[in-house]
């Protein structure tokens, strides 16, 4: 009994152990959880800015969280102004990256001038290292990569998402430049000017929204009349074929199954690739079998044989 008491107690030490190191493994996961949301935050706050009533964060200084644990960074502005309900970004020559756990996307962003005035493209765009670029301007060509990618799975979570809602927001942000030149004059603006020109960015965003989902379904009705074409075409091809295997088979001596009686009358077992000369060889012999004045005469069989041979001589292509 002392025996069993003392491994009882061992048993029982080793459980209490175990419980205090769960509990210290929790415990210390909790606090560094904490310290990671006040680090977050505390570095949003640092990075940010205000001008006036506009608040913003220079993304060369620092990164900034999006929702679903998204990350940006790069050669942009975000900015908000406390009368608008979203969030904008000023665009410059060079690369913003988005980061969602071990994936990465990198748009190449870049401007030239048209009619005058300053136009800024996506260059290139990179995904965990895979480069995709696209002629200048087709910005659904993108979001069309973009949403292949989040449907095969090769990006997860909402990153794609961020990045298409920033190709928008680049597509609109080439119609807000033509008021201010550069970040700072927006800043020194008057309230009442950033605060209608921000309702502007955001009636071009809805616009470009509209824009991109035309381009995607006119690129989807495309493909589906491409689709149709081709299935016709394979089809045509198909029949095409099929007359020419018949006109192959006629001038081998397969007659196809308008003649297929007619040559089973004459006892072929096989319709297939019978010629003429074989007809008549077989009826010679089947006339004299059937003959009424032969040993193993049928009058009923030898006329079905002489009326099969008859339209056989009339009808088959030699």
């Amino acid at each position: 009994m002392i025996f069993n008491g003392k491994i009882y107690e061992k048993r029982n030490g080793k459980s209490m152990l175990t419980l205090i190191i769960i509990g210290v493994i929790g415990w210390a996961a909790i606090v560094f959880l904490d310290k990671e949301k006040e680090e977050t935050a505390r570095h949003a706050e640092t990075n940010s800015k205000s001008y006036g009533e506009i608040i913003y964060i220079d993304l060369e200084k620092g990164s900034f969280m999006l929702s679903h644990g998204v990350r940006v960074d790069g050669n942009a502005t975000l900015f908000h102004h406390p009368e608008t309900p979203n969030l904008f970004t000023w665009f410059s020559e060079g690369e913003i990256r988005f980061h969602h756990l071990q994936d990465e996307v990198k748009l190449t962003v870049w401007m030239t001038q048209r009619n005058g005035q300053p136009k800024y493209y996506v260059k290139n765009m990179s995904v965990n290292g895979e480069d995709y670029t696209y002629p200048q301007g087709r910005f659904s060509s993108y979001c069309k990569r973009l949403e292949q990618l989040k449907k095969s799975g090769r990006i997860k979570g909402e990153l794609g998402t961020h990045v298409t809602r920033s190709l928008v927001s680049l597509m609109a942000f080439n119609a807000i430049i033509k008021e201010y030149a550069n970040f700072d004059d927006l800043l020194r603006a008057k309230s009442s000017h950033q605060r209608e020109l921000l309702l502007k960015y955001d009636a071009y965003i809805a616009q470009a929204v509209d824009k991109i989902s035309k381009e995607q379904k006119a690129s989807k009705d495309e493909r589906e009349q491409e689709s149709r074409k081709k299935s016709e075409q394979k089809h045509e091809n198909r029949n095409e074929e099929r007359k020419d295997d018949s006109k192959k088979q006629s001038s081998s001596g397969y007659t196809g199954s308008n003649y297929d009686i007619y040559l089973k009358v004459l006892e072929f077992d096989s319709v297939h690739n019978v010629t003429f000369d074989e007809i008549k060889k077989r009826y010679r012999a089947l006339a004299r079998k059937y003959h009424p004045d032969s040993p193993t005469g049928d009058e009923r069989r030898f006329k079905l044989v002489r009326e099969s041979y008859e339209h056989l001589e009339a009808n088959f292509p030699r």
